[in-house]
Parts: C-alpha cells; structure tokens; sequence
C-alpha cells in the first residue's frame, strides 16, 4: 500500500500548469539508470533540470 500512496502523490500536481507527471517520469528514468537528477529554482520562476547519465 506505501508504493500506491507514493506513486499517487508523484502524480499528485499543484502547480497551475500541469507539470507533475512529467517530472515523475524524468525522475523515474534516472533513477533506472544510475543518474543523477538536480532541479534549480530560477529567480525569475521556474526550474532549471538537469539529469546526468553515468559514462
């Protein structure tokens, strides 16, 4: 039941555009294959993502 209640609120959204599954996904992905995920908040709003894959 921890897992369903986990990926529930990975799909959970709050921000007004519609962007939670995605990043759900993205996160999912690195995590599969040893990468190594940052998310920056930018002073203008938004974020800045970058996923860096294992050589």
């Amino acid at each position: 039941m921890a897992a369903a209640n986990q990926a529930s609120e990975n799909l959970r959204n709050t921000g007004p555009a519609g962007h939670g599954v995605g990043l759900s996904i993205v996160a999912v992905i690195a995590t599969a294959h040893d990468a190594k995920l940052r998310a920056m908040a930018l002073p203008d709003g938004g974020l800045d993502l970058r996923i860096a894959f294992p050589e």
